[in-house]
């Protein structure tokens, strides 16, 4: 888990690269958002309904973001959730980008429109999960003022591993750890 303790610093929503365009998501994207996340979450099984379900009709989804590209395809999606056990923080939840746009900046820039809602609706900070392999995820999460949330006597070690992974930020991560 990693955890924005507050809104402090917290810029604008950059504009898309050209011909792009970033907005919510709404009922007729279910199939092209179950493409999108289940393309970054293999091992997950993403279908249209489950979208529809998890994402676009549940109640504690306040919003989802998508970037499309001219076409009208999906390159990033990320959403912003109420989970009661955690409030008054708020989640950045289901964060994705189509193999074809990683590496453009389509992740920050759907979960800093997460954010920004978040921070609209009242939330006090913000919480999302990740696995320790996934680290240009890991490595966004930190730019956007994330750090790391020890819940368990494994996550001191886990997150050293990361840290010596991600060099740059390897200071950032030992000292929020204490």
């Amino acid at each position: 888990m990693m955890r924005r303790s507050s809104w402090d610093g917290l810029p604008p929503v950059p504009d898309p690269p050209d011909g792009c365009r970033l907005r919510e998501a709404a009922d007729p994207d279910a199939e092209a958002l179950a493409e999108l996340i289940g393309s970054a979450f293999p091992e997950m099984h993403w279908t249209a309904e489950r979208a529809r379900r998890d994402l676009l009709e549940d109640p504690n989804v306040a919003a989802t973001f998508v970037v499309e590209d001219p076409r009208g395809e999906l390159l990033a999606t990320a959403s912003a959730q109420r989970i009661p056990e955690h409030e008054p923080d708020g989640f950045l939840h289901w964060v994705a980008s189509s193999p074809r746009a990683r590496g453009m900046g389509l992740g920050a820039l759907v979960s800093l429109a997460v954010l920004l809602r978040l921070r609209e609706l009242g939330f006090r900070a913000c919480r999302l999960t990740t696995d320790d392999e996934r680290l240009p995820a890991i490595r966004t999460y930190l730019k956007l003022g994330f750090r790391p949330v020890v819940l368990d006597e494994t996550h001191p070690g886990r997150w050293r591993e990361v840290a010596e992974r991600l060099e740059d930020w390897r200071g950032v991560i030992l000292d929020s750890l204490g």
